[in-house]
This record gives structure tokens, sequence and C-alpha cells, in this order.
């Protein structure tokens, strides 16, 4: 519930900066709608814009060729001209974080937590698959996920693991 004298509104505004859109939308000769998704084919929406940031950050080969810079300063992102892969991206971004929310329905992949306990996380650590067990990280003594696989774990964006540095 609102403060007192707090003022709710329940219109949405993109946080994008305004000479990236007009950029994007020269190179990709695509209209910025305010909110929401375009069709990708006249128009494009700052939905549209993060799906595509989001699939372009977990690229390996951005990643890779932007390493140094990531390791110290916020990610660069290049102006894309190509529709097609402007639109590519923005479909690998909605799929990614559908999986990465857990709203997809057939997500085979996604590893399990079987074990009770008070689910406090100490240290996490690794074991890699061996014998047909799955990898493992570890939160406490008792508890850990199965099916982790270790290019999961070792998972970088510039020098940070987040798979390490969970807790």
């Amino acid at each position: 519930m609102a403060e007192e004298g707090v003022k709710v509104s329940s219109i949405r505004k993109y946080n994008l900066n305004s000479d990236f859109i007009n950029a994007s939308s020269i190179a990709l000769n695509l209209k910025f709608i305010p909110d929401g998704s375009g069709d990708l084919m006249a128009s494009f929406g700052p939905e549209d814009v993060l799906y595509s940031i989001y699939a372009l950050l977990h690229s390996p080969t951005y990643r890779q060729r932007y390493q140094d810079h990531l390791k110290s300063d916020f990610p660069s992102l290049p102006i894309i001209s190509s529709k097609a892969l402007f639109a590519a991206l923005v479909g690998l971004g909605q799929q990614l974080v559908a999986h990465h929310c857990l709203e997809t329905e057939n997500y085979q992949d996604a590893p399990e937590f079987p074990h009770h306990g008070d689910n406090s996380i100490k240290k996490p650590s690794y074991t890699p698959p061996q014998n047909n067990h799955p990898g493992q990280v570890w939160i406490n003594a008792e508890q850990c996920f199965h099916g982790v696989s270790p290019e999961t774990w070792t998972f970088t964006i510039g020098g940070y693991r987040p798979a390490q540095k969970w807790p």
C-alpha cells in the first residue's frame, strides 16, 4: 500500500539512453516505441532492447572479446545494424530470461535440489560429474544442487564467476 501523500503511477517509462536508442533506430531502420515490444519489422521497444542485450551479454564470443573491459567497467554495447541479427538476439534473450526466471515448463536440464535442511549457504563448493553422477554445487554439508555442469560452475563475466560468488 502506498504511503499517504505518495502517488503511485501505473505508467511504465523506459530507462534507456536516448543516444543509444536513436543510433539503434537509425542503424536498424526501425521506429522505437516507448513501451513493450515492437514487431521487429517496422518497430522495436524497450523489451526488445532488454532481450537483445541479455542475449549479447551471455554470448561467449562477446565475453571473450570484451573480457578485459568487463573486468573493470560496464559492458560496451555495439550498435546492431542487421534486423535479422537483432531479431535473433531478441528471441534468444527471451528464451534466456524465461529459463533464468524458471518460467519454462520443459526445462529438462534444470538443477535439482533434493535434500532437506536449513538451506543455509556456508561456502559453495563444486563436485564435478563423475561415475554417472552429475555435477553438484554444495551450499552446506548436507545440501547440494544436482545436475550442475562444469560450464555453469565456471561461467565467467569479466573476472566474476556468479555461481561461485553466490552468497
